[in-house]
């Protein structure tokens, strides 16, 4: 028996097959058109996904570089999926942490997260504290800190008005901080002190977007 596996054909300015002028239409065993090149050279995928099969390759856009200093040009990632996170204490204690609500979107080497954070539990929390866990590791490189924005905090044991997040180069780490303006470094991380004690406390929804390796 004989069997069509796909099929090329070209069709000309008025729609006529074999015509001069026109486009290349590709269909597969079904005989349905899955991918039409136009005569302008757009290339429509009328049906199904475009996936790049080999790492390292996407869409290049280098014919669109800038006045600038590019580093690349090819869009080779595209990738959105949810994370969990964990209290980090620099000295000693513990804190639980529920289920996290952590949601990311990668767009080549940028990731933005969305999380929910807070406690099921406290011992003796001591040191500096931050969330471990990204999705990618930050990017070691001047000026990036992956900085964000808090736009809800409640129930922690001190109020701290400039509370801040940012990103930890080279690790997978958001680290918070309480500084005002004009303190010096020493006095810039939140403690394992300002946190209260207890379940559903010291909660923390903010967004953070950075640059990976």
């Amino acid at each position: 028996n004989k069997y069509d596996v796909a099929l090329i054909k070209a069709w000309g300015g008025s729609g006529t097959q074999g015509s001069a002028g026109g486009a290349l239409t590709i269909h597969t065993g079904d005989q349905n058109e899955k991918v039409k090149i136009h005569a302008d050279g757009t290339v429509e995928v009328i049906d199904g996904d475009l996936k790049i099969g080999t790492a390292g390759h996407g869409i290049n856009f280098s014919a669109f570089a800038t006045s600038g200093n590019p580093s690349s040009n090819l869009l080779d990632d595209y990738e959105e999926g949810t994370f969990s996170l964990a209290w980090n204490l620099g000295t000693s204690g513990s804190a639980g942490m529920p289920s996290t609500y952590g949601h990311y979107t990668k767009v080549g080497n940028l990731v933005t997260v969305s999380f929910q954070a807070n406690t099921t539990s406290t011992s003796s929390p001591s040191g500096s504290v931050s969330l471990t866990g990204l999705p990618f590791t930050v990017k070691t490189a001047d000026g990036n800190y992956g900085n964000g924005a808090l736009g809800f905090v409640r129930d922690w044991g001190t109020d701290m008005p400039n509370l801040r997040i940012q990103g930890n180069q080279g690790t997978t780490t958001i680290v918070l901080t309480k500084h005002a303006t004009n303190a010096n470094e020493a006095s810039e991380h939140v403690q394992g002190s300002d946190m209260a004690s207890g379940a559903n406390e010291n909660y923390l929804i903010g967004t953070m977007t950075y640059i990976t390796t």
